[in-house]
């Protein structure tokens, strides 16, 4: 089997890139000193963390345009 087909590797691949890009985000914020942007994407980066444990438990949507 090919892990890279595997859905459950694809979903944490995505949870890791969307960790990277808040740590990189919160990192910007601050330095930009947005302190309150940095604040509250920190808030609900480890409100993500806290309740999903699983990748497989994760909300995934695709939206199409009408």
């Amino acid at each position: 089997m090919d892990f890279k087909d595997c859905p459950k590797i694809k979903r944490i691949e995505q949870i890791t890139r969307l960790t990277d890009w808040c740590i990189h985000r919160v990192s910007n914020l601050s330095l930009d000193e947005n302190n309150q942007g940095a604040q509250a994407l920190t808030d609900e980066f480890y409100e993500l963390l806290t309740e999903q444990h699983q990748a497989s438990q994760v909300l995934w949507m695709k939206i199409e345009k009408l």
